[in-house]
């Protein structure tokens, strides 16, 4: 293959591999205004999220317990301003396999500290391509796109995640998420 007609193909493994990048909270996300950002960040009670993160060390000591053959599988939609379902019910220290699709015509995000920290993520993958990250802090989601988590709870409780494109929180793109023992 020549240099000139494999150029386009490097340029979008790229493009892909700084989108999970930012996927993965790598690279910096869009910023809010202030009082958009305040509402939000009382929703999500970001400031607590550290306290509850297991250690590097600990997230792979989990995942490697863990029997990826058999994992419970669970669609969310992200339609134009709504999350589809907006309740998610998981059980804690079980596998889980959660595709993510925007069937809109807009991006969303999901986010919410605590819901990541509640989480340890064996990889997130999109289009073929994988990202292994243990913790997450924010998931873009391009129209017409598919993100495949593949995640273990690892704390019981209810939690809430929203949208953070500008006016989407305040359109009602938000979400709760319950984990039970």
């Amino acid at each position: 293959m020549s240099r000139a007609s494999s150029f386009p193909r490097r340029q979008k493994s790229l493009l892909l591999a700084m989108s999970l990048l930012l996927i993965a909270g790598q690279l910096p996300a869009h910023q809010l205004p202030t009082e958009e950002q305040a509402a939000i960040d009382e929703v999500l009670d970001i400031a607590a999220a550290d306290d509850f993160r297991l250690s590097h060390a600990d997230a792979h000591a989990l995942l490697k317990g863990i029997e990826w053959t058999s994992v419970d599988r669970l669609r969310v939609e992200f339609d134009d301003n709504l999350f589809e379902p907006q309740d998610i019910y998981l059980k804690k220290n079980r596998p889980y396999r959660i595709t993510l699709v925007n069937v809109g015509f807009e991006s969303h995000d999901i986010i919410g500290e605590l819901f990541f920290s509640s989480f340890v993520v064996k990889k997130v993958r999109n289009r073929g391509m994988e990202v292994d990250a243990h913790h997450l802090e924010r998931l873009l989601i391009r129209p017409k796109e598919e993100i495949e988590l593949w995640l273990v709870p690892v704390r019981t409780g209810e939690l809430d995640f929203v949208c953070t494109i500008p006016g989407h929180y305040e359109e009602g793109m938000a979400g709760h998420l319950v984990i039970r023992d």
